[in-house]
């Protein structure tokens, strides 16, 4: 597939005749397009898409693995949003408190609650941003 990859009428050719490539479902195609962000693979899912069109298929079924890295990979992003989110909460909480006047006491133990930090963990915060 990838040899053909510059000439849409050799891959519309082997899009027709090779028995994976007929199995993959049009998300495995936007999965490895978004994986290697291609604007030629692009292109290349909407041949195939045209080519099922043509033998009146709907999507295809073929490759679970690509499906569940995606699913793993959008998980992990989601993961790290999450803490990344929280973080920005806790910077965010100590600036304005300690803008408001608050003591530095009371930060730290409205945090530990709040945020369900260890001891050490809520020190390091208020040293980065008090």
């Amino acid at each position: 597939m990838y040899k053909r990859r510059n000439d849409k009428e050799s891959f519309i050719q082997y899009l027709k005749n090779d028995k994976v490539a007929e199995r993959m479902r049009d998300t495995d195609w936007q999965i490895l397009a978004d994986l290697m962000e291609s604007k030629k693979l692009q292109k290349l899912i909407d041949a195939k898409k045209a080519v099922d069109k043509q033998k009146g298929k709907g999507e295809n079924y073929m490759c679970k693995a690509l499906e569940d890295y995606y699913n793993e990979a959008k998980s992990v992003g989601k993961s790290e949003g999450i803490k990344e989110g929280i973080k920005e909460g806790i910077k965010g909480t100590i600036r304005t408190c300690k803008k408001l006047g608050i003591d530095i006491d009371k930060v730290k133990n409205e945090i530990l609650k709040e945020y369900k930090l260890e001891e050490n963990v809520a020190n390091e915060y208020l040293k980065l941003y008090w």
